[in-house]
């Protein structure tokens, strides 16, 4: 697949984890503080346990809220939503309680 075939966030991930499979797509701490790499590989295969989670759970038009902290699950869940077609909408979690009320309420959040 060339650049200009690459139109959703799935393509993208589908074909930069193919073409780097064994290369660190994070470096990330374990529960013991110690940092190991994680591949574009192991990228994928969380992705997609994920997004078949989700895809059970969530609508086909679905829209799917990402509210956390900056993190490996964001970027997770954020992949995961679009690798199933659906639309994500990330959310500040330092937005006071009123504005994320009426963020989700606007954007007609399904989960």
């Amino acid at each position: 697949m060339s650049k200009q075939d690459i139109t959703t966030l799935r393509q993208l991930l589908l074909t930069s984890c193919e073409s780097y499979a064994d290369n660190t797509a994070f470096l990330l701490r374990d529960k013991a503080d110690v940092l190991y790499n994680l591949s574009y590989r192991d990228f994928l295969k969380d992705v997609k346990a994920v997004a078949a989670y989700l895809d059970d759970k969530v609508p086909l038009e679905g829209k799917v809220a990402i509210f956390m902290k900056n993190c490996y699950e964001w970027c997770l869940f954020y992949f995961a939503v679009a690798f199933i077609g659906r639309v994500v909408v990330p959310l500040d979690k330092d937005l006071p309680f009123e504005e994320l009320e009426n963020i989700i309420e606007f954007a007609e959040i399904d989960a």
